[in-house]
């Protein structure tokens, strides 16, 4: 057992650290975004004082933790944020390996990957801004149409019709929302993000993603009110990051909660 054991241990630690560095690249995206020119040309730099950074100042996790999470040329305090969302995406692949590893092929898991890290950017930025750049958006609509086209025309039919559907749904309860609200309710790009999200999951798992989004974006919301941080439920909380939470649930766990509920009527 042992011989197998620690073969797959290793194989898990360097999807892990594929995924903690592919984090670190995503805040780097969604924190200079629009900026290409820095995206793809600049070095990486203290957010306080503009210090560049070494290599060994920019190892996922450890390097944060090394530092105390303190700049160490001017001794001052590095978001929290770094640490967890690299934390979190080295989870987010750990967690995707696991479901996909025995059935999709290699390259498919890395066209999932890239796509993952695109939906990373998405989540952080919309997190930080309350808005969602359109890049970003398209780039993972082509990727995940691609990733689909591999498991055949009918999959990708199926992951259509869930996009579609979900867009639409979403669309419709913003429009109903802000009617009966006065005002603005949701982001005009959520809509896009629900049908990234349909496109990956399919049908019927993207049910479970939907309410699993609302779940979420529910508890956030009556968290931020609790502590002070909003002053009501109609304040404005980003929904996407609640809506890409929901689709990776239901990536994990949506078929067989859906067989589940389904046994249980």
């Amino acid at each position: 057992m042992g011989g197998h054991f620690l073969p797959f241990l290793l194989e898990l630690v360097i999807v892990f650290i594929i995924g903690a560095s592919g984090g670190s690249f995503a805040n780097v995206v969604a924190l200079s975004y629009p900026d290409f020119r820095k995206i793809l040309v600049g070095r990486s730099a203290c957010p306080n004082c503009q210090h560049r950074l070494s290599w060994y100042e920019l190892i996922p996790l450890i390097s944060y933790v090394w530092q105390t999470g303190k700049c160490r040329s001017c001794e001052r305090q590095i978001a929290p944020s770094y640490f967890w969302v690299e934390l979190l995406t080295g989870t987010l692949f750990v967690s995707v390996y696991l479901v996909t590893m025995n059935v999709w092929q290699w390259w498919q898991v890395i066209i999932l990957f890239v796509l993952l890290v695109d939906w990373a950017v998405i989540f952080i930025h919309d997190w930080h801004t309350m808005d969602i750049p359109d890049a970003p958006i398209w780039f993972a609509v082509l990727l995940t149409v691609l990733l689909q086209y591999t498991f055949g025309v009918g999959a990708l039919q199926t992951v259509l019709l869930a996009g579609v559907g979900a867009y639409l749904f979403i669309a419709l309860l913003r429009l109903i929302a802000s009617l009966l609200l006065k005002q603005e309710a949701m982001g005009s790009a959520d809509a896009y993000v629900a049908a990234l999200v349909g496109l990956l999951v399919g049908l019927p798992n993207i049910y479970f993603a939907l309410f699993a989004s609302f779940v979420v974006g529910s508890v956030y919301g009556l968290i931020l009110v609790y502590i002070g941080k909003k002053k009501s439920l109609q304040a404005k909380v980003p929904f996407a990051p609640a809506l890409l939470i929901g689709g990776w649930l239901a990536l994990l766990w949506g078929q067989p909660v859906i067989n589940w509920y389904l046994q249980a009527l």
